[in-house]
């Protein structure tokens, strides 16, 4: 199993799997992903001036928020966004014009979440005017 991240470019994230890796029972492929995020940290503690004691110190700090970050990238969709949107122009348009305009992954897809969850791109248009009206102290209807 082989990682690949640029964290200033998301899009180049690569996690290859070898033939071995692809015929593996899935409790083996688990492990050597868990072996392969330890590794990381231990770089990443190195790489900063760590030593053992501040190492231990800061693995619970990484350790929850990277699964804080782990649920918000699910709750966002980011598994299911392409499949559930994959022939829909309207929202391929949307995500196009957000990463040009330089939104985050969770971003695009917490905004594409909310245009399905509105019955689309105007009707999610006109629930945030609403929501900005609101915080305004403006009635939703003027």
């Amino acid at each position: 199993m082989k990682f690949q991240l640029d964290t200033e470019d998301m899009e180049t994230i690569k996690l290859t799997f070898s033939d071995e890796d692809l015929e593996n029972e899935l409790s083996e492929n688990i492990q050597d992903f868990c072996y392969g995020m330890a590794a990381f940290f231990v770089d990443f503690a190195q790489k900063i001036g760590c030593d053992t004691k501040k190492a231990l110190e800061l693995k619970d700090l990484c350790f929850s928020c990277a699964g804080n970050d782990v649920e918000a990238l699910l709750h966002a969709g980011i598994l299911d966004e392409e499949e559930e949107n994959e022939d829909n122009e309207e929202y391929k348009e949307l995500r196009k014009k957000m990463k040009e305009a330089g939104f985050s992954e969770e971003d695009i897809a917490g905004a594409i979440r909310l245009a399905q969850a509105c019955g689309g791109l105007e009707a999610a248009t006109d629930y945030l005017d609403g929501v900005i009206k609101e915080a305004n102290g403006i009635s939703p209807k003027e």
